[in-house]
């Protein structure tokens, strides 16, 4: 049984890329069942954060630091082992679903690949829970829909098959990187009402990274506020949106007033 009292990630990175400096001594804490939000322009380092908390940077980065998932060191692991833990214990869904899904496969070849790479178990025997996921996000879950290649579904659609898919192995933790930053308002609601769904509903941890404000509040429990890939800022979601300390911190709070107001959209949550 895990230590409640132990966050389920905690990580401190300093990242070289190419021999520059991307991300210096950052400290990010990850609690059980909790959203927290990564932002920031883009080329602060966020991204990148991402790829470091699942192995993923490759050989040509310089990663020191720590990476402790419920206790465990993760840095320095081999491949297989990584290999064993994405997926599973811990999801990542990227900003494009065009690319992550294949093109040439269905929807539901698609589903049973990601179940057979992490479980022995039939795949028939996880139809009932693709058909709730596919219920949670608010997809069909006929064989009419599910026999459609990616192209036949919206980009909305797509995001979300992509999230369900992530959690077809219930992750303790997902990584959702920029997934609404290239979508329009509408389709950003519904992405962002998926992953509220996925947190709230299946008790998942979220890490939400993005530079799209928008889509913070209303979702994220604590935010981490990362400029030029230093920290500058944490907390609870209230009182960073409410009363930021930084410099920094303020100017994004302001921009995020300034796009609401200027557009006239409602909010997604309270501010």
């Amino acid at each position: 049984m895990p230590d409640e009292a132990q966050p389920l990630l905690e990580a401190r990175l300093s990242v070289r890329l190419g021999g520059v400096a991307v991300l210096r001594d950052v400290h990010l804490r990850l609690e059980r069942g909790r959203c927290t939000g990564l932002v920031g322009q883009s080329g602060s380092g966020k991204s990148t954060l991402g790829l470091a908390l699942t192995g993923l940077l490759g050989g040509h980065a310089r990663v020191e630091g720590s990476i402790l998932f419920e206790g465990e060191q993760l840095l320095g692991q081999r491949e297989r082992q990584w290999q064993a833990l994405r997926g599973r214990r811990i999801a990542l869904v990227l900003q494009s679903a065009s690319s992550a899904l294949n093109p040439a496969l269905r929807i539901s070849t698609q589903f049973e690949e990601a179940w057979r790479a992490h479980s022995r178990q039939p795949w028939a025997g996880a139809r009932a829970w693709v058909c709730e996921l596919l219920r949670g996000f608010d997809l069909p879950e006929d064989d009419g829909f599910l026999r459609r290649y990616p192209a036949q579904v919206s980009v909305g659609q797509a995001q979300r098959i992509l999230i369900a898919m992530a959690l077809l192995h219930r992750p303790d933790l997902l990584i959702a990187d920029e997934v609404t930053s290239a979508l329009d308002f509408l389709t950003q609601r519904e992405v962002v009402a998926s992953l509220r769904r996925a947190n709230r509903e299946w008790g998942v941890a979220v890490l939400h990274i993005t530079h799209d404000l928008l889509s913070v509040p209303g979702l994220c429990d604590e935010i981490v506020v990362l400029e030029k890939g230093v920290v500058v800022e944490s907390g609870p979601s209230a009182r960073i949106l409410e009363e930021p300390a930084q410099e920094y911190t303020r100017r994004l709070m302001s921009a995020l007033r300034s796009v609401r107001s200027g557009a006239g959209e409602p909010a997604l949550g309270p501010f």
